[in-house]
């Protein structure tokens, strides 16, 4: 059965933007490539006609101003928001920057457990992602952290792009209780009170994380039908939440007490237990990532050694480098910067 787009190939809209093909729908609207005017390929998330109040236009669009000042590589860049009419009815969308690539969503269903090194790599975007948003003043809060909110884009490194900022606010809460299902599994007990923090954030990326490392959900989702009462799916989803997941161990053999105990306190069902916000929980990855480069660290200085005597710099510059590959992506970057004179002149047989 072929789905029905609403917008067509060609279409022009506000005069700036040209339909270029349908990505796809969700409960709250259509996403679509297109081309802007002067600027070229963007993607276009145009809203359902009725899902964003007209009271609430104001905020949204003074939100995405501030998201467009945003330009860190872990976040969907977003350029504006607006609103359009279209055979006789009336649409908000925001323009935001294209990723090559796909959700991290799509990743998960083809691996459904990823390796351990690639989910630490992409749950560090995220988190490096959240804190952007977290660190604001006030602090401004996802509300919809899901894999299909999370862009992977594919180049030299994995790249984990969080998209989507502080839309779900904007829409009736009933709405979103019992049309998108796929946020649901993703929401901390708190978000049923309309009590969220940065800290809510981080139990949406916890279930994430969690889901890459084991290839299971850590609680049980209740079978959601449109029909169901909001009272009755807010109780059933809260009281799955009341029972401590399983350790992520037990899934997966490759995970040690360590990252167990940092998942769990993502997922800690009490919020002031929980870690505060996305740099928290980043900097806890951090630390475990740094006690499990000891060695590399050992080789950096064991090379630096080694690096003193003539004969011995073929021997350095093929531990430095090693050593440097083993650290994490941004890590690298920084050692190669400060080691690169250091191995230049080694591979010019200058001893250092």
């Amino acid at each position: 059965m072929t789905e029905y787009i609403l917008f067509p190939k060609h279409t022009k809209i506000r005069d700036t933007y040209t339909i270029d093909s349908f990505l796809g729908k969700g409960a709250f609207g259509s996403v679509y490539m297109v081309r802007h005017k002067y600027l070229g390929i963007q993607v276009l998330k145009i809203f359902h006609p009725g899902i964003i109040p007209k009271e609430q236009e104001p905020e949204l669009f003074n939100e995405a101003y501030i998201l467009s000042k945003i330009t860190h590589e872990n976040v969907v860049r977003v350029y504006e928001a607006n609103t359009f009419e279209y055979n006789e009815n009336r649409y908000c969308y925001i323009a935001m920057e294209y990723v090559k690539g796909g959700t991290l969503s799509s990743y998960i269903e083809k691996l459904v457990r990823l390796p351990v090194d690639m989910a630490i790599e992409i749950q560090r975007g995220i988190c490096c992602g959240l804190t952007q948003l977290h660190k604001s003043e006030p602090p401004l809060i996802h509300r919809d952290v899901k894999p299909q909110n999370i862009m992977i884009s594919m180049g030299n490194r994995i790249l984990a792009k969080v998209s989507d900022f502080g839309l779900a606010k904007h829409v009736d809460p009933i709405t979103r209780m019992t049309e998108a299902a796929g946020t649901l599994a993703y929401l901390p007990p708190e978000g049923f009170w309309g009590y969220e923090t940065p800290a809510s954030d981080v139990f949406s990326a916890g279930i994430i994380f969690y889901i890459m490392l084991t290839g299971v959900a850590p609680f049980q989702m209740p079978t959601v039908h449109k029909c169901i009462k909001g009272d009755e799916l807010k109780n059933t989803i809260i009281a799955s939440r009341n029972k401590k997941p399983e350790l992520p161990s037990k899934f997966n053999l490759d995970l040690d007490d360590e990252i167990n105990d940092i998942v769990l306190m993502a997922l800690e069902p009490n919020i002031k237990k929980r870690y505060q916000d996305a740099g928290a929980f980043l900097n806890a990855i951090d630390q475990y990532q740094l006690k499990k480069f000891r060695l590399p660290g050992e080789n950096v200085k064991k090379a630096l050694e080694l690096g003193k005597q003539y004969t011995n710099l073929k021997m350095a510059i093929d531990l430095l480098e090693k050593a440097i590959a083993q650290y994490p992506k941004d890590k690298q970057r920084e050692l190669k910067e400060k080691y690169k004179r250091t191995l230049d002149n080694w591979k010019r047989g200058v001893v250092m």
